[in-house]
């Protein structure tokens, strides 16, 4: 099966990849870009569309945040996705 390769692109998407690779890195002690943003970058409103809803709900206080990463990791495993 054929990968969707990522993107090369301007100033504004590598500063995006900078920033996921910071947030990965910080939560999984690997510094590489995920997946998913190297493959929504081929659609810009959708890359950021994404963007809007992560920040939205990552700023969302209702639940602790290393509840919400233990949360989002648990169910990762449980489909087998990697992020």
């Amino acid at each position: 099966m054929t990968r969707v390769s990522g993107r090369e692109g301007g100033i504004w998407l590598r500063l995006i990849y900078e920033m996921a690779r910071a947030v990965t890195g910080k939560m999984t002690g690997k510094k590489e870009v995920p997946e998913p943003v190297k493959v929504t970058a081929h659609q810009g409103r959708l890359l950021w569309g994404v963007g809007q809803m992560e920040s939205a709900q990552s700023g969302m206080n209702s639940v602790a945040g290393k509840l919400k990463a233990l949360a989002s990791s648990a169910s990762g495993r449980g489909v087998g996705c990697p992020w």
